[in-house]
């Protein structure tokens, strides 16, 4: 049997909003990017970060922050409505995430340096055990702020909804 999936209606056009706003800059941000590397066969004054780091990387990044902040700013952060509608915070979810992406980037970090033959089974194992650590101590506290101020925004928004 398959479970059918509640819909929420305004977040999805909350999120959908978003995800319009967020594709116009990519695009936007990817004209330019085009435009510099077509106008100038080489790397134009001012921008010589751009021979280390390209202007699409910068874009991806700067566009995803972007759609992360508004996403934050509405009191959303996935397009799902169990985050948005929740009465307490998910504890486990978002403790089991950020150990799962902790460990994926320690173990690409891991893998790229034993590939490059630097460091010692027991600098992985730090170097494992610290990008855990460090995802779980940055990813849970700005999580919970943003469940906080979701959890603030949409008692204001009942209570607007409520007063009129």
């Amino acid at each position: 049997m398959t479970h059918k999936k509640v819909v929420d209606e305004r977040i999805v056009h909350e999120v959908g909003q978003v995800y319009r706003i967020a594709y116009y800059l990519f695009n936007a941000g990817l004209l330019i990017d085009l435009f510099l590397k077509l106008y100038s066969g080489s790397v134009p004054a001012g921008f010589e970060a751009f021979r280390y780091i390209g202007l699409e990387v910068i874009v991806v990044i700067g566009v995803n922050l972007a759609a992360l902040v508004m996403l934050w700013r509405k009191g959303l952060m996935d397009d799902e409505s169990g985050y948005a509608e929740a009465d307490t915070f998910p504890w486990k979810h978002y403790l089991l995430e950020s150990v799962a992406a902790g460990a994926a980037i320690g173990l690409i970090s891991c893998v790229l340096r034993a590939l490059r033959g630097e460091g010692s089974p027991l600098a992985y194992a730090i170097m494992l055990v610290s990008f855990v650590v460090c995802m779980v101590v940055c990813v849970m506290p700005v999580t919970y702020l943003s469940f906080r101020v979701a959890k603030r925004r949409r008692a204001r928004m009942y209570d607007s909804d409520d007063a009129q």
